[in-house]
């Protein structure tokens, strides 16, 4: 087995340093004189890019973790990548619920139907849940 004499250079740092000079440059509003004229650039599209470099390097950070010489630092962050995408689906299977419900029209009920059908949906997911559990867990046979 190989082993990793060179240090992996930093530079996701560089990257990082830079998209934080060129946010807070933005947001002193610090304009550089100069003969040509320059196109005025709005806050959203100052934001927008530094959102996009700050991804990028977001993205160049998780890249630098996940081929760490470390495995324990490699086995957290595929823990930490693997826990996110889970509470990221959750809430989008969550949000697509209630879209239904509220496509369905049960939105304009009283406030007792209303609470009865929460109910309903929250014994609903238990009950899915509990299957779900003892499915996994092989219970039936």
């Amino acid at each position: 087995m190989a082993t990793w004499t060179r240090r992996p250079s930093p530079l996701w740092l560089a990257l990082a340093l830079s998209v934080l000079m060129l946010c807070a440059g933005a947001a002193a509003g610090e304009e550089e004189g100069g003969a040509e004229a320059e196109e005025e650039v709005s806050n959203m599209q100052m934001g927008v890019a530094c959102m996009l470099l700050g991804s990028i390097g977001f993205i160049g950070f998780v890249l630098y973790l996940i081929n760490h010489r470390d495995e324990d630092i490699v086995r957290y962050t595929w823990q930490v990548i693997s826990a996110t995408i889970s509470i990221f689906v959750a809430v989008l299977l969550f949000q697509a619920f209630e879209g239904v419900i509220k496509y369905l029209g049960m939105a304009g009920e009283t406030l007792f139907v209303q609470t009865i059908l929460s109910m309903a949906r929250s014994l609903g997911w238990f009950v899915f849940l509990q299957f779900f559990i003892a499915y996994i867990a092989r219970v039936f046979g």
